[in-house]
């Protein structure tokens, strides 16, 4: 399976992201001959109450669940002029550098929103981006498991993941990994992509996990957030809680 750059990945992201073309090196704006001049606009973020997949666009949250809901429109500032950008490229991945708000909660929203998307449309459109909400200073890591029933437990599995930086109680959502690379067409770790799982008996390399995997095998983790709905409240995904890779 062949992978993107890094280069690549950062010349599209500032390209769709920030509307920036200028960046040196830009290699889709250098070779699709895209201008600032015509590379403006906005991007819109949707929330959604389950994971969005490659070809599935998930559970976005509806006005019966969430009155009042809209995608909230980011702009896409460089393509404006403006100095500043509204996501920053940190050691291989995107990550949002203010906080996405969304209009206040109308009466009986309820529910919890776990998973975030990025859309070129304020209604329908396609969807371009999607993860999970992450904790504030999370970073994907990487857990290797045997698929060996180490605890006692049927549910109850033993990862290795060193310095993972997590404590018992923790929620981890997690992605297969094939060959390499997130993917979903592969079952080699028995996890279907942005199941969550509550992690325990916490060592420094280590821990259990509350997944029962039906094979051994590598995964990619995200320390996991949410967002609990309720009438009077006003929805935000906070700095750094969108993480965007791209391969």
């Amino acid at each position: 399976m062949s992978h993107l750059s890094g280069e690549l990945e950062r010349s599209l992201g500032e390209t769709y992201l920030n509307g920036d073309v200028t960046i040196t090196n830009n290699l889709v704006a250098y070779a699709l001959g895209i201008t600032q001049a015509t590379n403006s606009g906005y991007l819109y973020v949707s929330l959604h109450t389950g994971a969005p997949g490659s070809d599935t666009v998930g559970t976005e949250v509806t006005t019966t669940a969430y009155p009042g809901y809209t995608r909230a429109a980011v702009r896409r500032e460089k393509s404006f002029g403006s100095s500043t950008s509204k996501w920053t490229w940190n050691s291989g991945v995107f990550e949002n550098l203010e906080a996405i708000n969304f209009p206040i909660c109308g009466s009986g929203a309820t529910g919890t929103i776990t998973n975030w998307g990025i859309y070129d449309a304020a209604t329908g459109g396609n969807l371009l981006f999607h993860g999970p909400l992450v904790a504030s200073g999370a970073s994907f890591k990487v857990g290797y498991h045997t698929g060996e029933d180490d605890t006692g437990s049927a549910d109850l599995r033993f990862v290795f993941s060193r310095a993972h930086g997590l404590s018992n109680s923790d929620t981890i959502r997690m992605y297969q990994l094939y060959d390499g690379a997130l993917g979903s067409s592969s079952s080699a770790t028995g996890a279907t992509n942005g199941v969550e799982a509550t992690v325990s008996g916490v060592a420094t390399d280590n821990f259990d996990i509350s997944y029962d995997f039906t094979t051994s095998g590598g995964f990619l983790f995200v320390k996991s957030s949410s967002i609990s709905l309720a009438a009077g409240k006003i929805p935000a995904i906070p700095a750094s809680g969108m993480i965007l890779r791209f391969a």
